[in-house]
């Protein structure tokens, strides 16, 4: 029975370090969303105070192009 609970233990490895996988992209995750939120709060304070300047929308001149060009 020995090698039953050596599988067993294996396993239990196995689904531990793929919750840890799980809850550590979570964490990147909510990380981000709070950089996201972090972001869109200071436009919001800096746009309420006209403090933020006007910029053309990025998508206005294509992903990885310049004005210039």
């Amino acid at each position: 029975m020995a090698s039953g609970s050596l599988l067993s233990q294996e396993g239990d490895i196995g689904i531990n370090r793929a919750w840890e996988e799980v809850l550590q992209s979570l964490e990147t995750a909510r990380d981000e969303w709070i950089a996201m939120e972090a972001v869109v709060h200071l436009e919001l304070l800096l746009e309420a105070r006209n403090m933020l300047e006007s910029r053309p929308h990025a998508s206005a001149f294509g992903h990885g192009q310049s004005r210039a060009a």
